[in-house]
């Protein structure tokens, strides 16, 4: 494989790093991240001991990270019922875990587990409350994280951005349900698997993923439908309707792995399809990612990249987030902020299509909890493939 090492040292040192206040969530700090919340601005970073807390609502771009992956639980809590809230509204906004992030700012959330927890409440008569995460606004970042309901575990709306990187998004409850469900939404996802509830009893399933008029990027993920009592019942792995999908290095099973009205592109995928009747899609010649491990400040930070067999890959990095749309240029669109983002490093694919690119990180704890991005660009010809971004929040 061909293998670049670069240092962004001196030109991640060269942005000026935000004023951030931290806020420590546990013993010594907040009873609750909500509380932590309450006072947090925009950059801020939430520090969240090992617990259980309550579900929160999200109204800025702040950092909240567990401070050892997979020890922080957020669980629908009773105690925090919305006032005045009546059975009309549990099914709505009674139960979840909310972002609501303004414009030009990104909520990053790490190493957290969203518990599928269910809550019986007599308001006025028995009504189940069953958490589950809700993105109704903006931009918001999953790394590491756990996201689990016994309805659909991942919600995004209208205009909504998410990106998850090696996360795990599971309806777990007894009835069909979807993993994640898009409307006028973009998602990208590397590494990290996504399943719709498998219980394998009724005669319809969820899908794994759901996306109507949404964008959908993946790398190296792995989805799935629910399981019915029929093949041709089970859901599929992804069902889009209309928007754009691109898979690289995917795993799709499904009663179809994909069912779209809409054209879709993949590469170097496993495709299962439960049902024989699924319609063929000959693969495409995308760019994919893998990124192993989160970036830790003044450590390397390794990406593999799978392009065509001796082919380029261009690596751009920026300190933000942002979605570029350039069609004429770029199939995918660019998720990197255009005003700081730079150049990083080109590096040739072996003859497997193989590169591999290493960079050496600023050491420092003024670097911890802050933003890099990359994002790789390749092709013969214009308009080029891009793989989703990848990078995040320095540890």
């Amino acid at each position: 494989m061909s293998r670049s090492c670069c240092f962004l040292f001196p030109l991640v040192c060269s942005i000026a790093l935000p004023a951030q206040t931290t806020h420590l969530v546990g013993p010594g700090g907040f009873a609750q991240i909500r509380e932590a919340l309450a006072v947090a601005a925009p950059g801020d970073r939430i520090h969240v001991l090992p617990g259980t807390y309550a579900h929160f609502a999200v109204q800025a771009g702040v950092t909240i990270r567990a401070l050892l992956p997979g020890t922080v639980d957020v669980a629908y809590d009773i105690a925090w019922w919305t006032p005045g809230c009546t059975a009309n509204c549990i099914g709505t906004v009674e139960g979840p875990t909310t972002f609501a992030v303004p414009p030009g700012q990104t909520a990053h959330v790490i190493g957290l587990r969203f518990v599928a927890n269910d809550v019986a409440y007599p308001h006025p008569f028995w009504h189940t409350i069953r958490h589950r995460v809700v993105v109704a606004a903006g931009r918001v970042h999953f790394d590491e994280c756990e996201l689990r309901s016994s309805t659909t575990a991942l919600r995004a709306g209208p205009g909504c951005e998410v990106h998850l990187r090696h996360c795990t998004v599971e309806a777990v409850g007894p009835m069909a349900a979807h993993g994640i469900q898009l409307a006028s939404a973009s998602l990208t996802l590397v590494g990290g698997t996504v399943h719709a509830a498998r219980v394998g009893a009724a005669l319809y399933s969820g899908a794994g993923i759901d996306g109507s008029a949404s964008t959908i990027h993946a790398s190296g993920a792995t989805i799935r439908g629910g399981l019915s009592l029929s093949p041709a019942g089970s859901g599929p792995g992804i069902d889009a309707i209309g928007g754009a999908l691109w898979l690289h290095g995917c795993v799709v099973e499904g009663s179809c792995a994909v069912g779209s009205t809409t054209p879709w592109q993949h590469d170097d995928c496993t495709l299962v399809n439960l049902d024989p009747f699924c319609a063929a899609t000959a693969p495409s010649s995308l760019l994919g990612v893998q990124q192993a491990a989160a970036p830790v400040a003044g450590a390397p930070f390794q990406l593999d990249w799978h392009t065509d067999p001796n082919g380029f890959v261009a690596v751009f990095a920026s300190p933000a987030l942002a979605r570029v749309p350039v069609p004429e240029l770029v199939v995918q669109p660019v998720w990197l902020d255009p005003l700081p983002m730079f150049f990083a490093t080109i590096v040739l694919a072996d003859a497997a299509g193989v590169a591999v690119t290493t960079f050496a990180l600023p050491p420092g704890a003024a670097f911890v909890d802050t933003e890099l991005w990359l994002t790789g660009v390749s092709g013969f010809a214009f308009p080029l493939q891009a793989s989703p971004p990848v990078g995040g929040i320095l540890r």
